[in-house]
């Protein structure tokens, strides 16, 4: 596995232009600062995190005005397991912005990593959470629908 190793101090001096950099303060927190001197947080070790971007609307790109948005809380049992899936309620507009994580301090799940959605079937099967799954994980699915 990969990995990079930080050490945390303080803010990074601004940029030069066209150029972005990344550091570890002292919170033990990843951020990056732009050209201008505008530090963005990357990282977060609160859970809420998920609810923090939905709030803001992460994806706006694709949002049309009568889109709905749509959170499922799903809990596990063998069926899943066994059938390695979940048919959401409603047909995601874009697979790729669908938000799964694991409640209870889990933490996000990934598409194309550990998850794939096409129409309404969200799937693991051969993906890093089919390696990982336990019947009563408890998972939030989100996603914008038309």
């Amino acid at each position: 596995m990969a990995s990079l190793l930080f050490e945390t101090g303080l803010a990074a001096e601004t940029p030069a232009p066209n150029r972005v950099v990344v550091y570890a303060k002292q919170d033990g927190r990843i951020y990056s600062k732009d050209e201008n001197g505008i530090e963005t947080l990357q990282s977060n070790s609160e859970v809420s995190l998920l609810n923090n971007l939905i709030e803001t609307n992460p994806h706006p790109q694709y949002l049309l005005k009568n889109n709905s948005r749509k959170i499922e809380y799903i809990q596990i049992n063998p069926t899943h397991i066994i059938e390695k899936k979940i048919i959401l309620d409603k047909v995601p507009i874009n697979p790729q912005f669908v938000q799964v994580d694991l409640k209870e301090g889990g933490g996000p799940l990934f598409f194309g990593a550990d998850f794939i959605v096409q129409g309404n079937e969200l799937s693991w099967d051969n993906l890093e959470y089919d390696y990982v799954i336990e019947v009563d994980d408890k998972l939030r699915i989100i996603y914008d629908h038309n």
